[in-house]
């Protein structure tokens, strides 16, 4: 099942009117016409019930609009991709959309979902790197890592590893 597929799901679910929005979608500005264009049509969610973070308050304190969008919605969707890797105010609003989860999930808190517009790990790597060009050491986290063991093919896998192992220029990788 594809992410929008998965998002599709869980917004079908049917759950009390606690929160103003069903979704709050972070997004860098070059990822505009994906998120207009493409996910909410394929979401078909009430324009009513979704927030976007172009839509928040003009000339409000960023931060704060942001940790508003957050506690007002059930769902916040990130749509990762190297545009949003290097905006600090998307970043801050996953950031800050994690930790909301966190911390409410006993409470029925917002839930973030993100979603990746990055084709390759090694993209990821690099946008992530080019954000703290000086760093001499960099940790990749990856999500669900397992299921590159129970549910990928061998060459799938070896694709993946060698990808990651590639992106950072002949630096020492330790998977």
């Amino acid at each position: 099942m594809g992410r929008v597929a998965a998002m599709q799901a869980r917004m079908a679910q049917p759950e009390p009117a606690t929160h103003e929005f069903d979704l709050f979608v972070v997004y860098a500005a070059s990822d505009a016409d994906f998120v207009h264009g493409y996910l909410l049509p394929a979401l078909n969610l009430p324009p009513a019930r979704v927030l976007l973070v172009d839509e928040l308050t003009p000339g409000a304190l960023v931060v704060s609009e942001i940790a508003r969008g957050v506690a007002r919605s059930r769902y916040t969707v990130a749509v990762l991709s190297p545009a949003y890797l290097a905006d600090r105010w998307a970043v801050f609003g996953e950031q800050l959309a994690s930790y909301v989860s966190v911390e409410g999930e006993r409470a029925g808190g917002a839930q973030v979902i993100p979603l990746h517009l990055i084709a390759t790990p090694a993209e990821t790597i690099a946008a992530l790197v080019a954000r703290q060009p000086s760093a001499r050491r960099v940790l990749v986290f990856v999500d669900q890592f397992e299921e590159l063991f129970t549910l990928a093919g061998a060459a799938e896998r070896q694709r993946f590893v060698a990808a990651i192992r590639s992106s950072r220029g002949g630096c020492k990788v330790n998977i």
